[in-house]
Parts: C-alpha cells; structure tokens; sequence
C-alpha cells in the first residue's frame, strides 16, 4: 500500500487485529461476543441509561405531535389558495383584453380620423 508511513502502519495493524480475530473466531467455532448480554425481560432494566434516553425520546414525541396538529390545517388552506387562483384570470384571458381594448381603441382612433377629414370638407 502506498501513502504517509503512520497510515501504512494503521493498515497493517488492523490487518494484523481482523486476523486474530478470525483465529479467535475459528477456535471458539462462532463470533466472539464483545458486549455483555442484555438482561431478560421482566423490569430489569439495563445500566446503560436506557430509561433516561426513553423518556427523552418520547418527550421529543410530543413536541413532534404538536407541529404535526399545526399543520393539520394545512390541506384545507392549500385548497382555498387554489381556489382563489383558479378565479384569477390567466394570461390568455388577459392577452385577449388587451387586444380587444387596443383593437377597439384603433377602431375608434380610425374613426375619429375619418370623420374629421369629413368635417375639414365641408
């Protein structure tokens, strides 16, 4: 292996532990059992703070259950924003407006010059 010699050292140490343990392993005919067995059920508990963190997790499950009754309502509030969108008009709504209005004004324009040619006449 190439690199900085420490980390070829680390490398070969724990090629060196990975191996013992498969000797380890091997001999005994099953894995090695590095952490002591849990004490059987029944209120024994374990003395490894167990309760402690319990009570913490469910703690943070009611604060959770709170933001979740906030956003209860959320469903019913998104449908009344699409509601209102829905009945906004949409560009093409618009875009034909506009072209009616300036259509219409061009027309008018149109017409008021006409008739004034027809008044300068006479």
């Amino acid at each position: 292996m190439k690199g900085p010699p420490e980390i070829q050292k680390m490398f070969a140490d724990i090629l060196v532990k990975a191996e013992q343990l498969r000797k380890e392993e091997s001999a005994g005919g099953g894995p090695i059992d590095r952490d002591p067995p849990l004490p059987p059920s029944g209120g024994g508990g374990t003395p490894s703070g167990m309760e402690a963190r319990l009570a913490k997790l469910e703690a943070q499950m009611d604060h959770v259950q709170a933001d979740l009754a906030k956003l209860s309502g959320l469903p019913v509030a998104m449908a009344e924003i699409k509601t209102r969108l829905d009945a906004l008009p949409d560009k093409d709504w618009v875009g034909a407006k506009m072209r009616n209005w300036v259509g219409g004004g061009v027309a008018f324009l149109t017409l008021v010059t006409i008739a004034a040619k027809f008044v300068h006449l006479g």
